[in-house]
């Protein structure tokens, strides 16, 4: 399986969870189905966007420093409606803001070896 194909079943994997735990929020099911299409159509582009846009907040997410979520800016990228994890944030209990860490943790690291960067 290449990075790539992972990092998508990662993302993907993320938004089902989220999903899963709050299932009466659509936003979070539209947010699912719009990120799975671009996977789908542009399977390059979520990790090329995550690079650019989540990547820098690198040290946040990895000493799971809750500031990420505050200062995680989305807007004018593709995923712009990946900002709405913020308020679903918000509202998790300490068991799934383990969970949502981990997720982004991987993701990270997926794309540390995509680019080749550590």
């Amino acid at each position: 399986m290449s990075y790539i194909e992972a990092f998508n079943r990662q993302i993907i994997n993320l938004l089902k969870e989220l999903s899963h735990i709050y299932p009466n929020n659509g936003d979070l099911k539209e947010l699912k189905n719009e990120i799975f299409l671009l996977t789908k159509t542009f399977p390059k582009k979520i990790i090329h966007i995550y690079y650019k846009s989540l990547y820098p907040y690198n040290e946040y997410i990895s000493n799971e420093d809750e500031t990420f979520f505050i200062d995680m800016d989305l807007k004018g990228t593709t995923i712009e409606s990946f900002e709405y994890v913020k308020h679903v944030w918000e509202n998790a209990s300490d068991e799934n803001k383990k969970i949502i860490w981990k997720y982004f943790q991987v993701l990270n690291k997926l794309t540390e070896k995509y680019y080749n960067l550590r």
